[in-house]
């Protein structure tokens, strides 16, 4: 996707007025990303990338950067930012812009065994350091949690403005009631967006991993969760109608495999491991407001996953996951 924002040379430079970063040599908008603006900016020191916050308010890109100080801080492979001389967050036309190290490292589409292992150790590092980790302006952000996602499908439904549309919703309120997620969970930032394209691979090593723009203070081990298929690879949004409603769609196999690679970094207390089943949960309900018109709420993908999951049981799940 085009940058939302085209920029003149003009524009470059004010913005990096603020920076001692050299002058202005070219610079050319990143086709890649869909809600920000994202600039590959040349200077006279070398290459940086631009990011232009289209759909984020000053608070919310401020807890981002100070997640990223942390990190940066904890030598977590993440790439730097260049602050300005001001050191504060830089505005143009009324939108905050933050500029970062270029990273030369490649994307990788399908990631080997050792690549995958490599993603979950990183997770590992990363849940470490931001457990029970709370930033200022956390609230502003979109938060994982059930309140949020009530307020979002209602705003959906109302949106959509059809049958359909509410009938969903009233299947939706009834399973965000029946989850269980007590406040003794562990709690933490997320990054919450690990697609391929965020990722930068170095051989079989993650040189960084990019775009917080989804990270949130949430369950803490949502990360881990949210990487694992825990259904079979055949079963997807495509194939899900071929399959009966009494077939068996789970393959735990993948997801044992994952948890013990994590473990070995960060063991993970039982108490949260029993409630697994429900963050799971939380995150296919997350799926399903991202594509909330696709489908008749008489049967449509997530809702055959959440199905599946309630069929199952919570103490059945954990015995397959960990028993």
């Amino acid at each position: 996707m085009a940058s939302k924002t085209m920029f003149t040379i003009y524009d470059i430079k004010n913005m990096l007025s603020l920076y001692e970063i050299g002058e202005v040599v070219d610079f050319l908008p990143i086709s890649n990303g869909t809600v920000q603006t994202n600039y590959i900016v040349t200077t006279t020191h070398g290459k940086y990338v631009l990011k232009y916050y289209e759909s984020r308010n000053y608070k919310q890109v401020q807890f981002e950067i100070s997640l990223l100080k942390i990190l940066m801080f904890k030598n977590f492979p993440c790439v730097p930012v260049i602050f300005s001389y001001t050191e504060n967050l830089c505005t143009y036309n009324g939108k905050s812009y933050v500029i970062f190290d270029f990273i030369d490292a490649e994307h990788v589409e399908n990631p080997n065994k050792k690549q995958l292992h490599s993603l979950i150790n990183l997770i590992a590092d990363l849940l470490k350091i931001t457990q029970s980790l709370k930033l200022d302006y956390a609230e502003e952000r979109l938060t994982y949690n059930t309140t949020s996602l009530i307020r979002l499908v209602k705003e959906s439904a109302n949106r959509i403005n059809t049958e359909n549309a509410y009938k969903k919703m009233e299947w939706y309120l009834h399973q965000i009631k029946a989850l269980e997620l007590p406040q003794s969970l562990s709690m933490g930032i997320c990054h919450c967006d690990y697609h391929f394209t965020n990722l930068f691979y170095n051989g079989d090593d993650i040189k960084a991993l990019i775009d917080f723009d989804d990270a949130n203070y949430t369950y803490l081990f949502f990360d881990i969760i949210s990487i694992i298929d825990f259904f079979k690879s055949g079963f997807n949004h495509e194939t899900w109608n071929k399959y009966d409603k009494n077939d068996d769609i789970f393959d735990f196999t993948e997801a044992k495999e994952y948890i013990d690679v994590f473990e070995k970094k960060f063991p993970i207390p039982i108490n949260d491991k029993i409630y697994f089943y429900d963050i799971l949960k939380l995150g296919i309900l997350i799926d399903c407001l991202w594509y909330f018109e696709r489908g008749s709420y008489k049967d449509f993908f997530e809702k055959r996953k959440i199905e599946a999951l309630n069929q199952m049981g919570r103490k059945q799940f954990y015995n397959q996951l960990f028993a």
